[in-house]
């Protein structure tokens, strides 16, 4: 089953270059299975970009990024993800920012400087990288200390929603997850108690794109999303989990 998205903001928008720090960038997976997704609606996908397509499903392990110009201000990056055709200790599905110049999307293992990545493995595992590439690991916990458990699908499908804030002098990132049948939740980044931010005790160079990661094929997107705060969008954190349950499954 896969699950359409409510758009709650503004439509797709094709680019030609980095998005701005005042631009909001929607993309539903509404495509077909065998188109790629590198170079449409300005994703960037990484080595063998065949391992995503427009539809949102997966095979071997990637990265898709958008370019966009960050500057001084919160962000907030989600994207809705079907998981449960993940298993073991891969890395079902994440969300990165990279800081590469030019952008290049790819896998977490790969010298593409993903920053910041946060996801979910097919053991139900949640994992923070808050440095470049694996560096500054974090075991996160397990969905099952929330009530979930990565056995029961529905609890695999759901949403992955990182906020970043550069406002600060040292820079934060908030992690959450709704899976589609629950409530969302804040995940510890520090490895101690639950729903902790993480802050960089010295800030990454300035990032310049932010997307999706997945590992083994076991990850199928349904929509993605990044947001600057804004008063047009300030209220998305409080509202967000609604999405879910607008949500209708559709037949993949």
């Amino acid at each position: 089953m896969k699950i359409p998205t409510l758009i709650i903001l503004s439509a797709s928008v094709a680019l030609t270059s980095s998005l701005s720090a005042q631009a909001t960038f929607d993309y539903n997976f509404t495509g077909d299975g065998s188109t790629d997704l590198h170079g449409v609606d300005g994703w960037i996908v990484g080595t063998a970009s065949s391992s995503i397509k427009t539809d949102g499903s997966t095979s071997g392990s990637n990265g898709a990024v958008i370019a966009y110009d960050f500057g001084s201000g919160v962000y907030e990056t989600s994207t809705y993800v079907d998981m449960s055709a993940a298993s073991g200790n891969n890395f079902a599905a994440g969300l990165f920012f990279t800081n590469s110049d030019p952008v290049v999307g790819g896998y977490v293992t790969n010298s593409v400087s993903p920053f910041g990545t946060f996801g979910i493995r097919g053991n139900g595992n949640l994992q923070f990288w808050s440095g470049e590439g694996t560096a500054g690991g974090v075991a996160a916990g397990n969905i099952s200390n929330f009530g979930y458990d990565s056995a029961t699908n529905a609890d695999m499908i759901g949403l992955l929603r990182v906020v970043l804030d550069t406002t600060v002098s040292n820079w934060t990132i908030s992690a959450f997850y709704t899976p589609s049948t629950g409530t969302e939740f804040q995940v510890d980044l520090n490895g101690a108690a639950s729903g902790a931010e993480y802050t960089y005790a010295v800030n990454p160079d300035n990032f310049t794109g932010a997307g999706i990661m997945w590992s083994a094929g076991g990850a199928n997107f349904d929509s993605y999303s990044l947001v600057p705060e804004s008063s047009s969008s300030a209220l998305l954190g409080g509202v967000v989990a609604l999405m879910c349950l607008a949500m209708r499954r559709r037949v993949r």
